[in-house]
């Protein structure tokens, strides 16, 4: 795969296309790319959310970031991603016997990471998640062959470990991009 099918699969894999997901899904060069992917997202994020910084939820401070909080976000939320997918992946195939392996999830969800492009605008953030979201059931129903309870399970237990991910950074006392809203969740845990 090099750059420019690189970001034709990546379309086409926003677009559902059954015949890219499962070319990607058995490219073994494809995690490149994808962290590459996931890596651009969330610049992309940071920088839109830093160039909005509003909150859009009732109760947090206005929060101005610097550089050093900016660069720290970008970090935190590449692990995020890369991390969560990584842990769908696993979990499928371990936990579920999906028809996949388990870098499957971090390749396509990866590369569909092109929707997040549009979190530059923070309030088109949830758009973004949600076309994931069909981007994961659309994967696990048609490649990784599971049926809606697995893929409903599946579906919880990554985001039991998304949570889980957010809490370890939070005591790392690393700022969090909290990916539906585009604001910075510094007191993640206390909102509780």
């Amino acid at each position: 795969m090099n750059f420019e099918n690189f970001f034709r699969s990546a379309y086409k894999i926003v677009g559902l296309d059954e015949k890219t997901i499962k070319a990607v899904n058995d490219d073994k060069k494809a995690v490149n790319f994808s962290l590459l992917m996931i890596l651009l997202f969330a610049v992309i994020s940071v920088v839109g959310f830093m160039m909005f910084p509003r909150t859009v939820i009732p109760g947090l401070a206005f929060y101005e970031p610097d550089l050093l909080s900016g660069a720290l976000m970008v970090l935190t939320t590449f692990l995020l991603a890369a991390g969560t997918y990584a842990a769908a992946g696993f979990l499928a195939e371990k936990v579920f016997n999906a028809k996949t392996k388990w870098d499957s999830y971090l390749k396509v969800l990866g590369l569909g990471q092109i929707v997040g492009f549009i979190s530059i605008f923070p309030s088109l953030a949830l758009v973004a998640w949600l076309w994931m979201l069909i981007i994961f059931l659309f994967m696990s129903r048609k490649v990784g062959k599971l049926d809606w309870g697995s893929i409903i399970l599946l579906f919880a237990f990554t985001m039991l470990a998304f949570v889980l991910m957010i809490t370890v950074l939070k005591f790392m006392h690393l700022p969090i991009l909290d990916y539906s809203y585009g604001v910075k969740v510094f007191d993640y845990v206390d909102m509780f």
